[in-house]
């Protein structure tokens, strides 16, 4: 059957609503139209015997009644899932829902009578929860504190890292890289037909499946591989730069540090 709720707050969003268009907001919830259109119809009569709805021609409306149940229901939601939230002890979900409550019960006082009367809590399992999110976070804190001693440990270790970039920057960072590290030659692997068409425009020799390139080449190296999408290699040191679905760059982190 057609939820309820959802009715009712379609009906609530304006005076008036046609079959029709109630009959397209569940459309999605069943296999085919007959199916929708039969558990509207139950839904419908359900909701009409109960006052909550009327009729006036192929237009649906909701009663003083319907706004009414309605109302209810969302309150009574409201404080199940707060009770739920301090029986699982979320503290972000609590912090949520509470929230919302404060807020409401401002200018609801039914709102404020019913959670006061529903509530399967007391302030205290608050104060518990938050004591428990405090000490959370100081192990959290601590955790935090460690791992980045042992990150600054890694980079000083020379544990590698990688940085990813797009390929239209490949002239920038080869270039910056290059002015860092001053290497003589860059290595290059590829497919074949692409290392025998860059060979022919930088003036090179293929050997052994590779391509050695000086590095006072590389901007046309770059600007090679910026109008070439083939997948590629350019290795220098210890530095490794990968042209593929994703473009990185991997080294020692510490020689990464200052391209972030």
């Amino acid at each position: 059957m057609a939820s309820r709720n959802s009715i009712l707050l379609i009906l609530k969003q304006r005076q008036g609503v046609a079959y029709t268009e109630l009959l397209a907001s569940i459309l999605g919830d069943y296999s085919n139209i007959n199916s929708a259109r039969a558990a509207l119809s139950r839904t419908l009569k359900d909701l009409e015997a109960l006052g909550l709805i009327r009729r006036k021609g192929n237009t649906i409306f909701l009663t003083d009644k319907g706004l009414a149940t309605l109302f209810q229901e969302m309150k009574n939601k409201l404080i199940l899932r707060l009770n739920e939230s301090i029986m699982q002890s979320n503290a972000s979900e609590l912090v949520k829902q509470l929230s919302v409550l404060i807020e409401r019960s401002k200018a609801d006082s039914e709102l404020l009578k019913i959670a006061k009367e529903s509530a399967r809590f007391y302030v205290s399992d608050l104060e518990s929860i938050s004591k428990e999110t405090e000490k959370q976070i100081r192990q959290l804190n601590y955790i935090n504190k460690v791992l980045k001693r042992h990150i600054r440990a890694l980079k000083e270790m020379g544990f590698k890292d990688r940085v990813f970039f797009k390929r239209e920057n490949l002239d920038k960072a080869l270039s910056l890289l290059i002015k860092k590290e001053k290497p003589a030659e860059l290595i290059i692997t590829a497919p074949q037909d692409t290392l025998k068409e860059l060979a022919e425009i930088l003036n090179e020799s293929v050997l052994a499946n590779t391509l050695a390139v000086p590095s006072d080449k590389s901007s046309a190296l770059a600007e090679f591989f910026k109008n070439n999408a083939a997948d590629a290699t350019i290795a220098f040191h210890d530095i490794l730069i990968k042209l593929g679905k994703h473009n990185e760059i991997i080294a020692p982190a510490k020689k990464l540090e200052f391209l972030r």
